[in-house]
């Protein structure tokens, strides 16, 4: 049975990792501004790889572009090169 938890939103991301005050002690920010991520529905770039750590040692996963990384990146976290014309067949 697959558990793997793919999660879609910034309220789910923060649930997840043990609400306002677990996610401002694992990021350095202020509670304030983490109840903020909530309203502006985006986490600062500089937390990506924090947070995205601690979600895959929870075995789940969020949308990239909640971290602004939008177009880059596979749902593996792998850039994605063919998407963004990398790999164009000449032929």
């Amino acid at each position: 049975m697959d558990t793997h938890r793919q999660l879609k939103s910034v309220r789910q991301v923060i649930s997840l990792l043990g609400g306002i005050n677990a996610v401002a002690e694992m990021t350095g920010a202020l509670r304030t501004s983490v109840h903020n991520w909530r309203a502006t529905r985006r986490f600062p770039a500089r937390y990506y790889v924090v947070m995205t750590s601690a979600l895959a040692k929870r075995d789940a996963s969020a949308p990239h572009a909640l971290w602004g990384q939008e177009g880059v990146f596979d749902h593996d976290g792998v850039r994605d090169a063919a998407r963004e014309g990398a790999f164009v067949d000449a032929a």
